[in-house]
């Protein structure tokens, strides 16, 4: 069964194909998961994704942490 912002973004989607936009899962889920718990462990899997997010590696991530 969907949820009812799922059914709202699928009938978005299915209105308005000319300005559909792709949104990566981990977004699709911040406001429900939260920002940092759940969210870093995403990011920390892929280095392009947490480059494109933090605008640094995860290296200098640690550095500064």
């Amino acid at each position: 069964m969907l949820a009812v912002s799922d059914e709202v973004l699928l009938l978005y989607a299915v209105g308005n194909k000319r300005e559909r936009k792709w949104v990566h899962e981990v977004n699709m889920k911040r406001r429900e998961s939260g920002e940092f718990h759940h969210l870093m462990k995403q990011l920390c899997q892929g280095e392009i994704k947490f480059k494109e997010y933090f605008q640094m590696s995860s290296n200098q991530f640690e550095q500064l942490l």
